[in-house]
This record gives C-alpha cells, structure tokens and sequence, in this order.
C-alpha cells in the first residue's frame, strides 16, 4: 500500500472511532462528508462542499456540529438535538437529492455506531448508470471524474460568493438614515453621487470582488497572493469608474473588502477556521503602510505623515483590529444592530475620508467624540446625527467600507463555520 493510501486508512479508521465516540453519548450521530476521488481528499472543493452543506442540514435539524480533518479529506461530525435518526436521515436523502451539488456530498446518519444504509443507489456523476457499478468497472477514468466535479462546483461557489458579496454591500447601502452618507432617500453631503449611482458601481465592481475571493480559493500558496489581489483590485477600480463617469464610489470598498475575500478564499479553501481570516490579511500585507513614507501627494499619504493616521492600509496591517472589535455590536442584520456598528466605527476608526472632510485633526477629534458619546441607539438620535453630520458636510466612507467588511464577514460566518455559531 503507498503512504498516501496507508494515511487514508488511518484517517477512517480514526473517523470510525469519532462516530462510535459520539454515538456513545447521543445514540444519533450525523457524517457529512464530500465525494473525493484519488488520493488527495483534501482539495478546496472539499473544503467547501463539507462547510456548505453543514450548515444546509443544521438549519433543519439543530445540533453541535464539529469539524475534523485528515487524509481522508475533511468531515463534519453532526449530534442532533432531540432528532430520531430516522428524521436525520429523510433530511439528508432530501438535501442530497434536491440540492445542486447533492451528488456530490454524502450525509451519512449513523445509530448507536451502525451507518443506516440507502434503500436505492445513487446514479453516476457522469452518466445515468449505478455510481457503484461505473467505480466497479473503470468506466470513467479519474480525471474526468475530477473534471466534472470541478465544474459542477465551480458556478455553485461563484453563486454562493456573489450573493454574499452583493448582500453585504446592501447592507450598508440600504441603511437609512445614515449620517450624511448615500442612502435610498438621500444623497448626504455627496453632491457627486445617489443611490441609482452606487447601485451602478456596486453591479461594475461585483465581478472583481468574486475573482479577488477566487484567488485566495484557488491559490497554492500565499506567495504572491497579495500581489495578485491587488492586480485584480486596480482593474476593478477601473470599472467602478467606468461606470461612475469617474466619481469615486467605492475605491476603499474595493481595497478593504478585497484583501477580506482573498484571505476568506484562501482560508475556506485550506481548511482554515473563521478567526483566521483577519490575521491571513495581516499576514499577506505586512507593514503595508510603509508606503506611505514614500508617497506625498495623496490626502492618505498627507494624513499619515501630518497626523500619523494610516487609513484602509493601517486597518489591514492591524488585521482589521476596529471592524472585528465593531462585530460585537452586530447582533443580527436589523438597522438598530447595524446603525450601532456603524457608529462604533465612526469614533473608532482611521477615518482619512472623515479628517479630510473635517478640516483639522482638532475638528476630526471632535466630531468622533460625538458619535462616541451615543449611549443609546433611537431613530431620534440618529436622525440628530445625521443632521449634525449634514450641517458640518461630514463624509464616513472609510467607516462605511469597514461596515460592509463586517457584515460580510458575520454572512461568511453564518453561511461556512457553523461550529462557531454554535451557543
């Protein structure tokens, strides 16, 4: 046996003795487990197809969902809460039947340590016979077999990433009132832009945004990722001018968000878990704002080397230190929770775009000190604010762009790592 077989033998064997485990302490143990032919079970589609279709089940069967890995690929370890096997089980066979991707996963439902079999076989990845008998035989070679799961996967991640991408920008966008910034209603003190316009650039710098994600899902190593990134970043600026007949709607999105998804890409495809995709930012850029010290005629650079404020690229450095403090304020996705955030970003944040419009460090101070001073969070307070930040022609770009970074990151939370939404 070759030390790559030898290791998966291990790797079931020790999968076998994880389920017996379990099942000795809740009787109903639930396996979710991707299709990998070969050798090497531990791709980026695997990664993807088990944390996809945990959370799929849990949402119809509640239960503490615990993820493992080896070289039998990636797995997840389901014990339902007050659920027969036999409920487990007619959810499984319908999410395996019904969804997309369904042949490619395997939901297994196990009772008192015994797998409880299917009562039909499931059909062939490449044509209408057995799955069994066409594995039996040889009939598709292996790499067409890869093949076809790479492209039955690859438009299923690009849907999934599409919608979380373009959901979380509208959950900043939508927000409204909204502190002197673009909203459905109003234009805020931006003379240049409305909604119809950032609805514009938002649909130009979709596809960018995906393709930066896909980088990191898709990447090898981190060598070169971030130049990558950022190569891809530029060309989606270009397009958000385009459309924009050059106004400037969303170039800090586009930087700040960008460096989130490649490190979301790279870390959901690598078997990583939630809480590293910060620091996989901080990992890719490194002492970023040293280019600052080299550059003078941006209003960054002016900000950095008068007042020691870095900006999107100090925030990156940091691992977005400011957004992932603000997510303790994002309960859910309703206004109050996301008003609140936006605020905690407001006074906490490197605001280049709030300085510029401020006018002074002094004035910059002072106006993060009244969004600060807020208590509590009531439609009359945020229509004062909002009032306040008209009457003074203040502009929160940089504070809106880490809004978007963390709701997509609560959304990519919720839709990939269930064992840490747990409780």
């Amino acid at each position: 046996m070759s030390l790559a077989g030898d290791c998966i033998l291990k790797a079931r064997e020790a999968r076998s003795r994880d389920i017996t485990r379990a099942a000795s302490h809740t009787g109903v143990v639930v396996l979710v487990k991707a299709n990998t032919p070969g050798t090497n079970k531990q791709t980026n589609i695997a990664y993807y197809l088990v944390r996809y279709f945990t959370p799929l089940f849990l949402r119809r069967v509640p239960g503490r969902a615990t993820f493992l890995d080896g070289c039998d690929g990636p797995y997840f370890l389901i014990t339902p809460e007050n659920t027969s096997s036999e409920t487990a089980k007619k959810v499984a066979k319908t999410i395996e039947e019904t969804s997309a991707l369904g042949r490619l996963i395997d939901i297994d439902v196990y009772q008192d340590g015994r797998v409880l079999h299917r009562t039909t076989g499931r059909s062939c990845l490449l044509c209408a016979q057995n799955a069994f008998d066409c594995i039996r035989s040889g009939k598709h070679s292996l790499e067409a077999v890869k093949a076809a799961i790479v492209q039955k996967a690859h438009p299923h991640v690009l849907s999934t990433m599409h919608t979380l991408i373009e959901q979380a920008i509208l959950d900043e966008l939508d927000l409204d009132p909204k502190f002197g910034l673009v909203t459905p209603t109003s234009s805020g003190t931006h003379q240049d832009m409305d909604y119809a316009l950032m609805r514009s650039a938002k649909a130009a710098i979709l596809p960018g945004m995906i393709e930066m994600f896909m980088a990191g899902f898709s990447a090898k190593s981190t060598e070169g990722l971030f130049s990558e990134s950022r190569s891809i970043g530029l060309k989606t600026e270009k397009a958000m001018y385009e459309a924009t007949n050059g106004v400037n709607a969303y170039k800090g999105l586009i930087f700040n968000l960008g460096l989130i998804l490649t490190a979301s890409g790279y870390v959901l495809a690598n078997g990583r878990g939630y809480q590293d995709i910060c620091p996989m930012v901080q990992y890719l850029v490194g002492l970023l704002s040293r280019e600052l010290e080299t550059v003078r005629d941006t209003y960054g650079a002016i900000a950095y080397h008068k007042h020691q404020i870095s900006g999107a690229r100090g925030e990156a450095e940091s691992g977005y230190k400011t957004a992932r403090s603000a997510l303790l304020f994002l309960k859910d996705f309703s206004w109050k929770s996301r008003i609140r955030t936006l605020i905690y970003l407001i006074a906490h944040s490197h605001d280049t775009t709030l300085l510029k419009r401020s006018g002074s460090m002094e004035a910059y101070l002072e106006h993060q000190a009244v969004f600060a001073r807020v208590d509590k969070v009531t439609p009359k307070v945020v229509r004062e604010l909002t009032e306040y930040s008209i009457a003074h022609r203040l502009s929160f770009g940089g504070s809106a762009d880490l809004l978007v970074v963390c709701c997509f990151l609560k959304r990519f939370k919720m839709q990939f790592f269930p064992e840490e939404n747990h409780g």
